[in-house]
């Protein structure tokens, strides 16, 4: 009888090693999620291009209790035509402020003749658990 108890007991203990480790992994995503909705307001990005001139304006504006705002990530792609694949051409990171609304004007030289487009992740962050990113993808320039 005793050997059954144990055998049972560590079973049991088996068994909740595996429940603790999957419930560590759901919280580790919910910490790393970008699911939650309805702290990004407003979210625009559009590129003009002017000889060797590209400008891009966005805008990230968020609901008043976030604390960083602007955009996770800002890729600027650019072909040789529209049969072409879209390449790198330039990348930002982390453009935002400690704010609950970011406006980006930024003009960089590019080589003529390309079409360019922006790609970017607009970003609000409230606290640990609770941001949210949105993707979004300018008009293209030829």
């Amino acid at each position: 009888m005793k050997r059954i108890v144990t055998v049972l007991l560590l079973g049991v203990l088996f068994m909740s090693c595996f429940s603790i480790n999957s419930f560590a992994t759901e919280a580790s995503d919910a910490n790393n999620s970008e699911r939650t909705t309805g702290l990004i307001n407003v979210y625009t990005i559009s590129i003009t291009k002017s000889g060797t001139c590209l400008t891009i304006k966005g805008r990230t504006t968020c609901t008043s209790e976030v604390t960083k705002c602007g955009f996770k990530t800002l890729t600027v792609e650019y072909r040789a035509n529209s049969n072409a694949d879209w390449d790198v051409y330039e990348e930002y990171i982390k453009l935002y402020d400690e704010d609950n609304s970011y406006n980006l004007e930024k003009t960089i030289t590019i080589d003529s003749g390309y079409q360019y487009r922006v790609v970017c992740e607009h970003y609000a962050y409230k606290n640990l658990f609770q941001t949210e990113t949105i993707d979004n993808i300018s008009n293209t320039a030829y």
